[in-house]
């Protein structure tokens, strides 16, 4: 039964394998099928069909069979023809024979011979490997409960409102004292702000005296030291502030005593006026007074200009954008002349701890203000000017 071998390995491969006085079986490829009872995925398979019709020999089952016992072509041909016999003995006796892992052949009523595959094989080679698959139908949901869902869920969050109404309600008396206080305690407090910013400016005005002395609204430790070295020294800052700018304070803290003086016009071996130009001003690497260089012109009288009455401050106002610091108060006058003949309201703002002339080109009430005024100054006039917060 070699033979039977031989021709299940040609129906893997060919359409038509025929057995010389035999007969043709033929293959016919068939796609994938679907169960809907029983929701069975088969794969593509192979149908195999028997016909009696085809007994010429066609060389291909004779050529495999030499090829495969390495025998020649008549050998081959001899045990062809002895399997044939052998077939219809047992036919006749029988009634079937089997072909093993290919089907069987048997007599039908008419007594021709009919072919059943066998279903466990799938001559198909691109489905091997491939088994059945069973996959569960998917259980959609109809209209009708759908709309059962929706009521049931809509019913179930109804309950749960009026279930959190009955608790809120019986909550309601279980309030503690201090939150029963807080509204009117929040009402008081919003209360007393209004009434002290609209009637006194409190707020406002403590503003102004006090957020010069937090760094945070500072960008460089340069301009936070400049607004209160008056306030207090170097040395004395808060930890706060020490920590919030890298500087170090065990430097030298009154930096006033390192300005390059200023040769008065009371020093010099003719009677000169010094006139001031404000934009040459500039100002040191450290923390300290602006040096101002100075530009002396001898005057056609040999007479000072003096001016008592420039060195006056407001009493009200107590932020001045600062133009330059003298140690001769004749050379601060100077530079008011100057700035005054610009149209600025230039005056002394006040004397440092080292006894320098500090001249302002205006003075402000309101921070905002001067500000406003040195952003100014500093692109127009003066780079280095600064604002003294008194």
């Amino acid at each position: 039964m070699e033979v039977a071998k031989y021709l299940r390995e040609l129906l893997y491969d060919y359409e038509c394998v025929i057995i010389p006085n035999l007969g043709g079986f033929i293959s016919n490829n068939k796609p994938v099928t679907i169960n809907k009872l029983s929701n069975r995925f088969s794969p593509p398979n192979s149908t195999i069909h028997f016909n009696t019709h085809l007994k010429t020999n066609d060389g291909l089952l004779l050529n495999h069979l030499s090829q495969r016992e390495n025998i020649d072509y008549a050998t081959s041909k001899i045990k062809v023809e002895k399997f044939v016999r052998h077939c219809k003995t047992i036919l006749d006796n029988e009634g079937k024979i089997h072909l093993k892992s290919v089907g069987y052949l048997f007599y039908d009523k008419n007594r021709n011979i009919g072919f059943s595959q066998d279903e466990k094989i799938n001559f198909n080679a691109d489905s091997y490997g491939l088994t059945d698959l069973v996959s569960p139908s998917i259980q959609r949901i109809t209209d009708e409960e759908k709309v059962k869902k929706v009521i049931a869920s809509a019913l179930k969050n109804s309950n749960n409102t009026s279930r959190q109404r009955v608790s809120r309600k019986s909550n309601r008396g279980n309030k503690s004292l201090a939150t029963q206080l807080l509204l009117p305690a929040i009402l008081i407090f919003t209360l007393g702000i209004g009434y002290a910013y609209i009637e006194n400016g409190m707020i406002s005005n403590y503003i102004d005296r006090y957020s010069s002395q937090i760094p945070f609204f500072y960008s460089s430790v340069n301009d936070y030291l400049a607004e209160n070295i008056n306030s207090e020294p170097v040395g004395k800052l808060s930890k706060g502030a020490a920590s919030f700018f890298p500087i170090v304070l065990n430097e030298k803290h009154d930096t006033e005593a390192a300005i390059t003086k200023i040769k008065s016009p009371e020093e010099t071996t003719k009677e000169e006026i010094a006139i001031i130009k404000h934009k040459d001003i500039q100002q040191p690497n450290g923390i300290g007074e602006t040096v101002v260089s100075l530009d002396v012109k001898r005057t056609t009288d040999g007479t000072h200009t003096k001016n008592h009455n420039l060195d006056k401050t407001l009493s009200s106002n107590k932020f001045f954008i600062i133009a330059g610091s003298f140690s001769k108060k004749s050379n601060a006058l100077n530079l008011i002349n100057s700035l005054k003949s610009n149209g600025f309201d230039a005056i002394i703002a006040d004397t440092s701890n080292n006894g320098m002339y500090r001249v302002a080109f205006e003075s402000f009430s309101l921070r905002s203000a001067a500000k406003q005024e040195l952003v100014a100054i500093r692109k127009n006039e003066n780079p280095n000017a600064w604002l003294l917060v008194k």
